[in-house]
């Protein structure tokens, strides 16, 4: 009697929102109930505590089948913030280093997955076991059973893989991205050596160049495999603002476009080139940002420079009291009291986004703003903020050649107090 896997996800790094099926079978004596037992870590000197022990009844083939995704969805997310000198800030903030996930923070998790079974009422546990990790992120029932994660593996030094966890396309070895010199952005890239990944990844050069092709300035930044599982995940700068403050004296605000490139042991490329480029379209309002966690355990981002028409919407609830103090020696009342007074006063702030020239690429990255867990913005130069979208509010129209005009409302999550 011994319970072995037929099939698995092929994947050792995925997604946890989406279906990781593993097939059971005992060639010998079919057992009354399979058995799986799940277990979650956090770093290579432990598999973890066991977080759930499921019984499976075997189907019509004697086969149990089991959904991982039905444990571990929803379980992990991309970080809001990240870890800097010791202080935690909102992932996309202009400090200048590659910054990792923030210690509390469900990133990237190993799944360790132990298999027996029940045979006349006895347990018979660990005939067979499998290892997967995890990020945050959704495939969809559309891309298949078990799509391909290796998109995202730098598994060799002539890689030709997108690498970085964004939802924007790879053109020829090319994710391009506009951004005006006061956004702020990053970049989500893993390393996966302890990830069940053979990865040739260990450093991102960020060069920035003028319109000539000029280079203005390099910084590399190294990266280092980590026993801790979610400090394998890296948030680089990209924001013209991040990178500013990278680069220190070196900066020029003359820059045209700055390319980040992933880079093996002996400086051969080994993934996409992440390129921004200056977006210099008139701006003559406070322009918003948005910035969202995507389907692939990362952020991304748009910029609407179109004007922004801010409003406030209050709701209150009042009751009537009677001014006069009939209680006191001397009842009176005096000519500023209330009768209506408000109990219950608050306000939501709301944004209608609008922008004039948005490309097909932009267009179709902003479909996954509007199905995003988290989503934040940013007005003119201000904080980050969180934001509810409004999903019915999307309209996009043609604007020219290859362009749209997209217009969206969102809200400020935090109520204003009055």
């Amino acid at each position: 009697m011994a319970v072995a896997l037929t099939s698995e996800p092929v994947d050792d790094l995925n997604l946890c929102n989406q279906h990781l099926i593993y097939v059971m079978n005992d060639t010998v004596t079919t057992p009354d109930r399979y058995i799986v037992q799940v277990f979650e870590g956090e770093s290579t000197s432990s598999q973890g505590p066991e977080i759930a022990k499921v019984y499976i009844t075997p189907n019509a083939e004697n086969r149990g089948v089991f959904d991982l995704g039905d444990i571990v969805s929803n379980r992990l997310l991309p970080p809001a913030t990240v870890s800097f000198q010791g202080q935690d800030r909102f992932v996309m903030t202009g400090h200048n280093q590659n910054e990792r996930a923030e210690s509390t923070d469900r990133t990237v998790k190993k799944y360790t997955l132990r298999f027996g079974g029940i045979y006349d009422g006895d347990e018979d546990l660990n005939d067979d076991s499998a290892v997967k990790f995890l990020v945050g992120g959704a495939w969809q029932f559309k891309d298949g059973k078990h799509p391909s994660f290796s998109e995202y593996y730098a598994d060799s030094l002539s890689n030709t893989a997108k690498l970085w966890y964004t939802d924007l396309p790879n053109n020829s070895q090319v994710i391009e991205r506009h951004m005006a010199d006061d956004d702020e952005g990053r970049v989500s890239i893993v390393m996966g050596y302890y990830l069940g990944i053979t990865s040739y990844l260990l450093r991102v050069t960020v060069q920035a160049f003028q319109a000539d092709g000029t280079s203005i300035h390099t910084e590399t930044l190294t990266l280092s495999n980590s026993t801790t599982y979610r400090l394998n995940q890296y948030w680089i700068p990209c924001g013209p603002v991040n990178v500013k403050a990278l680069f220190g004296s070196d900066w020029s605000d003359d820059w045209d476009y700055i390319e980040l490139t992933p880079k093996a042991y002996n400086n051969a490329q080994v993934g996409a080139k992440y390129v921004i480029r200056k977006d210099c379209r008139p701006i003559k309002h406070q322009p918003v940002q948005l910035a969202w966690t995507n389907s692939v355990g990362g952020w991304d981002g748009l910029r609407f420079d179109a004007r922004a028409p801010k409003t406030i919407t209050k709701n209150e609830k009042r009751f009537r009291k009677d001014p006069v103090t009939w209680q006191s020696s001397s009842p009176t009342w005096n000519t500023w009291d209330r009768e209506n007074t408000t109990f219950h006063n608050e306000g939501k702030i709301r944004f209608t986004l609008t922008h004039d020239q948005f490309s097909a690429e932009e267009r179709a990255l902003l479909e996954f703003c509007m199905r995003s867990r988290l989503v934040y913005y940013r007005y003119g130069t201000g904080d980050w903020l969180p934001c509810v979208v409004d999903t019915n509010s999307l309209l996009i129209e043609p604007a020219g050649s290859k362009m749209y005009r997209v217009s969206l409302a969102i809200e400020d999550a935090n109520p204003v107090r009055c």
